[in-house]
């Protein structure tokens, strides 16, 4: 088995064991590093064991795609599993994770898009609790200020929610703002949030490349706006490529949410293309319809960001 990052002389587990599968990519780090936090303030370390080909320790260096033997004795004894791996990898191991981890345990999982994870959990009678959550941030800006979702499947019959409780106030202690979400709005709600927001931004910069032009020229003349959707396809397409391919492929409403998309623009086109002004209202009434509860603040938001912002050197 991997090697314990927090151990005691007296008392080998003064907290919980937890097993983080992908704890050395970006989520990972994040979360052992609020779980350690945690654990210092409450004065109860947990027991952390990491299973990554990529970790530090020789003794975590698993891949848990070909070694479900070594998956598996890491899971028997834990109390906390928490799955901060790619959805390919969380959907070829989830069959063992769930059959391997005891029922008193909770298995948390960090996927972007829940539905196929869900359907597996659901459909397995014996099997741990489940804590679903899915930061909504990058993980290098942290979590205090972050919303983070949170789905907490019911529990198993006989289940136990203690480390569940435990785990949620771990992140809570980061100050981050959990919002609950139930299974079902999960991943209608990050269509428009991610996958359309990941999209028109993409979209964005296909433009810019079919446009072709001087980049010097555009980087000094940029206007707010643009220099802001320059910022974040920076941002996007310089990120983990299996993360944002994840959210465009295996996002069960990815396409019909660019079809609403081109469908949007193809309403703008027909909007642009009247001489009479009355188009163009019409056709952004449904919007200032949906932003109506929050416009000071969201027009305050974008003029703090616009004021922050100066041309790149």
């Amino acid at each position: 088995m991997a090697g314990n990052r927090a151990e005691s002389a007296t008392n080998p587990h003064p907290g919980p064991r937890v097993v983080v599968v992908g704890g050395a990519g970006a989520v990972g780090r994040l979360l052992i590093g609020a779980i350690d936090r945690h654990g210092a303030e409450q004065g109860s370390a947990a027991a952390v064991t990491v299973l990554d080909p990529g970790a530090d320790d020789p003794e975590s260096r698993i891949d848990v795609m070909v070694d479900a033997e070594a998956l598996t004795g890491a899971l028997t004894d834990a109390d906390v599993v928490v799955l901060a791996v790619p959805e390919s990898v969380a959907h070829a191991i989830g069959p063992v994770v769930l059959a391997a981890t005891g029922s008193e345990a909770v298995v948390v999982d960090t996927l972007s898009v829940k539905d196929r994870w869900f359907r597996l959990v659901t459909g397995t009678s014996e099997r741990p609790s489940v804590l679903a959550i899915n930061p909504m941030f990058a993980p290098s800006l942290g979590f205090a200020g972050r919303p983070v979702a949170v789905v907490e499947l019911p529990s198993p019959a006989g289940g136990d929610d203690r480390w569940s409780n435990w785990f949620m106030g771990v992140l809570a202690a980061t100050g981050c703002g959990l919002v609950p979400v139930k299974a079902n709005d999960h991943d209608r709600l990050t269509a428009g949030l991610q996958v359309a927001t990941h999209a028109a931004v993409l979209a964005f910069g296909a433009t810019m490349v079919e446009l072709g032009l001087d980049m010097d020229q555009v980087g000094r003349l940029a206007p707010p706006p643009h220099l802001t959707m320059l910022a974040l396809l920076a941002r996007l397409v310089s990120g983990e490529p299996h993360v944002y391919h994840d959210i465009q492929y295996g996002h069960p409403l990815a396409t019909e949410t660019r079809a609403a998309m081109i469908a949007g623009l193809q309403r703008l086109e027909a909007a642009a293309a009247v001489t009479d002004p009355a188009a163009y209202r019409a056709f952004t009434e449904p919007m200032v319809s949906m932003v109506s509860g929050s416009p000071s603040s969201l027009t305050g938001l974008c003029h703090r960001l616009f004021a922050e912002l100066r041309t790149p050197e």
